[in-house]
């Protein structure tokens, strides 16, 4: 799985902010789901950049940072990929 730590991406993506309402979805386990898109597929950079920078500025609240992460999940015999970001301490 690939990691990014979204600290640095937010500048890059400051232009996608104030875009799309982005449904943020806070999961059991700690982290906050933002996207499920087919298997393979990146979400829309307009849906990345707001769940990226809204979730830098909930994780900043608890003096962590926003860690975007992925994982392939399979529903109805079809893959899809769930996006998400956890806090973690810088």
């Amino acid at each position: 799985m690939k990691r990014l730590v979204a600290g640095g991406v937010v500048l890059a993506l400051a232009a996608c902010a104030g875009g799309p309402d982005v449904d943020v979805t806070a999961l059991a386990d700690g982290r906050f789901l933002y996207a499920t898109v087919p298997a393979g597929e990146l979400p829309e950079p307009d849906v990345m950049g707001t769940a990226i920078e809204e979730g830098e500025v909930r994780c900043q609240k608890e003096g962590k940072t926003a860690q975007l992460d992925s994982a392939t999940v399979t529903r109805d015999g079809k893959n899809f990929d769930e996006h998400f970001y956890t806090c973690v301490a810088p």
